[in-house]
């Protein structure tokens, strides 16, 4: 009759032995090479299964392995089989495995910047924490520690919380997790103050002589028209880094976008943002204005010159968005509605009011010439006339 395994038992156990606990199925196996390791025997529709429960010395006592066969035991009584969930479990992805999938299922639905952007929050934060776990495996403890871990960025750690809140919203869709077992539903994100960072006319007049300064150098000219026109219409980074020739209508002062953050969006062009564009040459096999060192591209990093201007007008927490907000406030300080004004930024609750824009085209043209001007005598523009292209940092 099996007795109850001891550490004295196992300890005196010689490899090739197996010994049996008076629990039924329970027992301690010794290989050939002397690892010894707590088992379970059982049947599951007649066919004998074999469960590894843990190997001793490793942590695990007798009665851990004990305790966890007896849990086991209650498990299959109820219809389980443990040795296939196990099967399974090393078959299951892990967080960064499924994460491959999940971008690649998204990248032909999302905006390459959304692409972008999830990309780097996976590869800074996410991966590098919890992407070794499986993916079933996570809980919302670990989400917990990681987005406590970010409360010096607020910002980013709500992005990361919203990314990996779709990535488990996914996996259940999927069957790669149980149901209603997303860890991030209990996670509260953090309050988060907008940043509105507005240009003095003293700071204007500043970045002007910066720029002035680049273009003596010999730098290159189109990041600093690539800025120009940031200031002059209040547009997106991205809307004029993608801004096409084949866009803009120079007679009506507009460039009309088929593609922005908020759908099809047009940029009204005042007189000093069209003497910009004049100024840039058409070059052969490429359709962007603000060209790219890669052939037929346009330029991709615009933060590296403008780290480097910023420095020199010694605006030095001055985000290139914050060109967008001097915009909207000059426009507002000279006396534009905010309706007025979120019109000439494309914001999304202009959208309803787009079937409109042939009669608002004239008004919204007046006001962002109006404003770009405003924005030209604190610069001095015209002494931008003589923009130099070449080579360039």
């Amino acid at each position: 009759m099996a007795k109850r395994i001891n550490k004295t038992a196992v300890d005196a156990l010689s490899p090739g032995q197996t010994m049996w606990d008076s629990l039924s199925g329970f027992g301690c196996r010794c290989s050939k090479g002397g690892t010894k390791a707590f088992v379970l025997k059982y049947r599951v529709a007649g066919r004998q299964r074999w469960l590894t429960i843990g190997r001793y010395g490793g942590g695990m006592t007798v009665e851990d392995a004990r305790k966890k066969a007896v849990n086991y035991i209650a498990d299959i009584y109820n219809g389980g089989d443990p040795a296939a969930l196990k099967v399974r479990a090393r078959k299951d992805p892990t967080l960064a495995e499924y994460t491959q999938r999940y971008i690649a299922a998204k990248v032909q639905k999302r905006k390459p910047r959304t692409i972008e952007a999830d990309r780097a929050n996976l590869k800074n934060y996410i991966l590098p924490k919890i992407g070794n776990l499986k993916l079933r495996a996570v809980i919302e403890k670990d989400i917990a520690r990681l987005h406590d871990g970010m409360s010096a960025t607020p910002y980013a750690a709500n992005r990361v919380l919203s990314l990996l809140n779709h990535i488990f919203e996914d996996a259940e869709r999927k069957g790669e997790r149980p149901r209603k077992t997303n860890p991030c539903f209990g996670i509260e994100r953090y309050t988060e103050t907008p940043r509105e960072r507005f240009l003095s006319r003293e700071e204007m007049k500043a970045l002007a002589a910066a720029l002035h300064q680049e273009i003596k150098e010999g730098n290159n000219a189109y990041a600093v028209a690539a800025i120009l026109l940031l200031l002059f219409t209040g547009s997106r980074v991205s809307e004029i880094l993608t801004l096409e020739w084949r866009f803009i209508n120079f007679e009506r002062g507009m460039a009309r976008l088929p593609d922005t953050k908020t759908g099809e969006h047009t940029i009204y062009l005042p007189s000093p943002a069209i003497q910009i564009l004049k100024q840039l040459p058409k070059i052969d096999d490429n359709p962007y204005c603000i060209v790219g060192r890669r052939r037929g591209r346009h330029m991709i990093n615009l933060q590296r010159p403008w780290q480097r201007i910023r420095a020199r007008a010694g605006l030095h927490n001055v985000r290139l968005h914050d060109l967008r907000h001097s915009f909207a406030s000059t426009a507002v300080t000279d006396g534009k509605s905010l309706h007025m004004t979120g019109k000439m930024l494309g914001h999304r609750n202009a959208m309803t009011t787009q079937r409109y824009a042939h009669i608002s085209d004239d008004p919204l043209h007046q006001a962002t010439e109006e404003t770009a001007q405003t924005i030209n005598s604190a610069i001095n523009a015209s002494s931008f006339d003589s923009l130099q292209f070449g080579g360039g940092k």
